[in-house]
């Protein structure tokens, strides 16, 4: 259906000079909690909007009893893997990662082990299991007893790192593999003080984590690019976290605690800070450039989640930006409070991670898995994704409010090129009131369908 409207919508916005106000992200919440647990978190996101995370039952307890997959299109998360795997928490960085496939990369003891094994894990709810086992040890005297696998790409390759040993405190070594046994990173088993940790991979292999040296690192092959070496932040820890198809890479550093985002090119820009604190970490980067984290807020309490759009290169404290966080309801479980951490976006700007919700009648919170979906801007009454003078007419017919009109107004301009409306119409907008007067002229105005 197309329409024209006359040039005589020049009167209605022809009054006074209007600045078009931010395109502030508004969203919907979903709790991802699969039913039977009390407490979760989600870790990540593919194109079709399922999710990866963990559940426990516990109110102040552990999150480690079962991972769960969300699966969009039913709505609906269910735990997998109860009885043959436990979840182990990789603490700090994402422990689960999904992708377009369906396929799950991440950690947990095995039934038959008492050790933590990487996996990659088949899909859905009765998917099968595939323990990438250990690196091979540097000498013959015996195996790497421990992995990890943090990330995997579209072709079902992981990457993770490896101990050296059953402490937790041996050497560590980057891997990238797709079955048992898995494959160091650069080949190089024999460095005695090696320490790589390989934290995401790409569709092209290159993986992004940290070097022996506790810095941001790009790996391609046995090629290392410290990230950060030329900047002011060279000589403190950093981390990378997450890169994207373009060769973003996001990650933070850990004395400054500056988000950072590095390209390609070698440039690095350290993101905004939301609110009024002093730190961010960012986790995730999707194809558009947008991000995800947390931080400090400068609000009391804990961290808060942010997401960083690259349009406007604006950082956005999450909780702030929820159209209803009474929804959905859920029995013994009040509103949506904290927003603490942002773990994965995908590419529609669906953000997952880890929020607060109240017990009735108790003063504590629980931890609960969420669902972010960008929602419709108020005033884009036709949901078509832009706020133009097609809404106008939508709200003339089916709302015809002043608090309608209001909000139309502020939000004008909302998803449309500053170029696109600036030759459609003036970039000029009324007070309501003087709105209000033109009706009886916009009633009149000639609209044609088809």
């Amino acid at each position: 259906m197309s329409r024209n409207v006359s040039p005589l919508f020049a009167v209605l916005i022809g009054a006074t000079t209007f600045q078009f106000a931010a395109a502030v992200p508004h969203y919907d919440i979903r709790d991802l909690t699969p039913d039977g647990y009390t407490v979760s978190q989600a870790y990540d996101i593919n194109s079709s909007g399922d999710a990866v995370g963990v559940a426990g039952t516990f109110a102040n307890g552990p999150l480690e009893e079962a991972y769960f997959f969300y699966d969009h299109s039913a709505g609906t998360s269910t735990a997998f893997g109860v009885g043959t795997v436990s979840p182990r928490e990789v603490t700090g960085f994402r422990s689960a990662a999904i992708n377009d496939s369906g396929q799950i990369a991440g950690t947990a003891v095995f039934s038959d082990s008492s050790d933590r094994r990487g996996f990659v894990y088949s899909g859905g709810t009765s998917g099968a299991f595939t323990n990438l086992g250990t690196l091979p040890a540097a000498t013959p005297s015996g195996n790497r007893p421990t992995s990890e696998a943090i990330d995997l790409n579209a072709s079902g390759i992981a990457t993770g790192y490896a101990t050296s040993g059953r402490n937790n405190g041996d050497n560590r070594d980057a891997f990238v593999s797709t079955s048992n046994p898995i494959v160091d990173i650069d080949g190089d088993l024999t460095v005695a003080t090696r320490d790589d940790r390989g934290r995401a991979i790409n569709n092209a292999g290159l993986v992004v984590g940290s070097n022996e040296d506790t810095k941001a690192t790009l790996f391609s092959g046995p090629t290392e690019t410290v990230l950060l070496a030329s900047t002011a932040y060279a000589s403190e820890p950093s981390f990378a976290a997450d890169l994207n198809e373009s060769g973003q890479v996001v990650g933070w550093t850990d004395t400054t605690k500056e988000a950072f985002l590095y390209d390609s090119s070698g440039s690095v820009k350290i993101l905004p800070q939301m609110g009024t604190g002093n730190g961010m970490s960012a986790k995730a980067i999707n194809e558009n450039g947008d991000i995800v984290g947390d931080g400090d807020s400068g609000r009391t309490g804990s961290a808060r989640g942010y997401v960083y759009l690259a349009d406007d290169a604006t950082s956005y404290i999450l909780e702030d930006h929820i159209l209803d966080k009474t929804v959905p309801a859920v029995a013994d479980l009040g509103d949506w409070g904290e927003i603490r951490v942002a773990w994965g976006i995908n590419d529609d700007g669906w953000i997952v991670g880890l929020g607060r919700r109240q017990f009735t009648g108790n003063s504590f919170p629980t931890d609960r898995a969420y669902l972010l979906i960008p929602s419709t801007a108020p005033g884009d009454f036709d949901i078509d994704g832009d706020i133009d003078a097609n809404d106008f007419l939508t709200w003339q017919r089916d709302d015809g409010t002043a608090r309608g009109l209001a909000t139309w107004q502020s939000n004008y301009g909302y998803g449309v090129s500053s170029t696109v409306v600036s030759t459609a119409v003036s970039t000029t907008v009324p007070e309501p009131t003087s709105c209000l007067l033109c009706l009886v002229v916009i009633g009149n105005w000639p609209v044609r369908r088809k």
